[in-house]
């Protein structure tokens, strides 16, 4: 099963995500309670399934609940989570209110930064969800004020 958790660590660091979770799958099937092959899942998984991801990381701190890196990671995919997500929805609100009052000039450009912002903190794989959905509802309030 270590082989196999190095052989998906080094292939992911090269690119090959496919080939290194099919590593990581067959070390989670030689030890499936291992807390650093749950953790490696996690982290493959947070792009994608972020429920799923979070899933894995509790399990794994189950196992080993002092990993420092390991509890970082899990609030960063449930209360920062949380907290992107309603700063999302301020964004959106905040054009919204911009468009609404015709806001323009310095205010205008306020509105720009902030909302800039708050997109650079969603471009993490974790929040992509996020992101896209806060691009497009900011770009939908655009198109329907022009």
């Amino acid at each position: 099963s270590l082989y196999h958790y190095l052989h998906a660590a080094a292939t992911w660091d090269l690119g090959n995500a496919q080939q290194g979770q099919a590593s990581l799958t067959q070390a989670l099937a030689l030890d499936p309670t291992n807390s650093d092959y749950l953790a490696m899942q996690a982290n493959f998984s947070s792009g994608d399934d972020r429920k799923q991801a979070v899933k894995l990381l509790r399990q794994s701190l189950r196992i080993n609940p002092l990993h420092e890196r390991r509890q970082t990671s899990l609030r960063s995919l449930t209360t920062l989570w949380a907290v992107d997500v309603a700063l999302a929805v301020l964004g959106v609100g905040l054009t919204l209110l911009a468009q609404v009052l015709s806001l323009g000039g310095q205010l205008g450009w306020l509105v720009v930064l902030v909302n800039l912002f708050i997109g650079l903190r969603l471009l993490a794989p974790a929040r992509r969800p996020v992101f896209i959905t806060f691009c497009v509802a900011n770009a939908e309030i655009g198109r329907a004020h022009v």
